[in-house]
C-alpha cells in the first residue's frame, strides 16, 4: 500500500474527532462571548437553566458517551472559574453541594443520554447492515429468477422444437421406402439436415478412385464437385470420423 493509499484512510479517521473539536469550540466560544455580552461574564450563574446545558445536550444527542462527557468537563470548568460564592455565608457541605450540583447533572445526563445514543446509532447500524444485506440478495434473487425463467423458456423452445423434429424425422424415414429416386433423395438430405442442424453441407458418393458430390444442403454454395484425390486418400488411411476442420484430422495434408 502506497502512502496515497493510506492518505483518505488517515483523513477518514481523523474527521469525526476533528469535527466534533470544532463544534464544541464553537458552541463554547459562542456561549462565551454572550455570556459576556449580558451577564459581564458571570458564567451564566444566575440564569436557570444554564446555557451551557445547550453544548452537553447537543453533543451526547448527536455523538454519544464520550463528545457528551467531553462538553460537560468544559462545562464545569466554565462553571466552577466564575463562581464567586463565598462558604462564609452558607454551611461549607451546601457551599460544596451548590458548587457540585451543576457539574453533577451534566455530567449524569451526558452518561445516560450518550449512552441512549449509542444504543441507537448502534441499532440504526444494525439495521442499515440488514438492509444493505437483503437488498443484496433481493438483486441475487432477481438475478437468478431471471436466470431461471430464460433457462425454462429455452427449454420449453426446445421441447417443442425436438418433438417437432421428432415428427418431422418419423415423416421424412417413411419417404425413404419410395420407389422414386428423386424423393429418396431428398428425404436423406433433410435427415442429413436434422442430424448436422444445418442445411450448409455436400454429401459425396466413393466411386471408384474419386468422390463426387452427390447430395447438396438447400443453401450450399461454391462446395468442389469432386473432392481432392489427397483427401481421399486421408479418409481412406484414416478409417473413422474425418473433421476438416481440426488440425489434427488433416495433419500431413498440403
Amino acid at each position: 500500500m502506497t502512502h496515497d493509499d493510506q492518505a483518505p484512510t488517515w483523513q477518514t479517521r481523523w474527521r469525526r474527532p476533528a469535527r466534533i473539536a470544532a463544534e464544541i469550540g464553537i458552541a463554547f466560544a459562542a456561549l462565551i462571548a454572550l455570556d459576556w455580552w449580558l451577564t459581564g461574564g458571570t458564567g451564566f450563574a444566575d440564569v436557570q437553566p444554564n446555557p451551557y446545558w445547550l453544548p452537553v445536550l447537543l453533543m451526547a444527542l448527536a455523538y454519544g458517551t464520550g463528545p457528551g462527557v467531553l462538553a460537560a468537563a468544559i462545562a464545569s470548568g466554565l462553571w466552577l472559574a466564575h463562581v464567586h460564592d463565598s462558604a462564609g455565608e452558607r454551611d461549607y457541605l451546601d457551599h460544596l453541594f451548590h458548587l457540585s450540583l451543576q457539574p453533577l447533572m451534566w455530567f449524569v445526563a451526558a452518561g445516560i443520554i450518550g449512552e441512549v445514543t449509542i444504543m441507537r446509532t448502534g441499532r440504526h447500524d444494525r439495521l442499515e447492515k440488514r438492509g444493505r444485506i437483503a437488498t443484496r440478495n433481493l438483486a441475487r434473487l432477481t438475478e437468478a429468477f431471471a436466470t431461471l425463467s430464460q433457462t425454462n423458456r429455452q427449454l420449453q423452445v426446445q421441447i417443442a422444437t425436438e418433438a417437432h423434429t421428432v415428427g418431422h424425422a418419423i415423416e421424412t424415414a417413411a419417404r425413404l421406402c419410395s420407389h422414386e429416386p428423386a424423393v429418396r433423395r431428398s428425404a436423406i438430405g433433410e435427415l442429413i439436415t436434422l442430424a448436422a442442424r444445418t442445411p450448409d453441407f455436400t454429401c459425396y458418393r466413393v466411386n471408384g478412385d474419386e468422390a463426387r458430390a452427390w447430395i447438396r444442403g438447400p443453401v450450399t454454395a461454391g462446395r468442389r464437385d469432386v473432392l481432392p484425390a489427397s483427401l481421399m486418400d486421408r479418409v481412406e488411411r484414416h478409417h473413422g470420423l474425418l473433421h476438416v476442420a481440426k488440425r489434427s484430422s488433416l495433419q500431413g495434408q498440403n
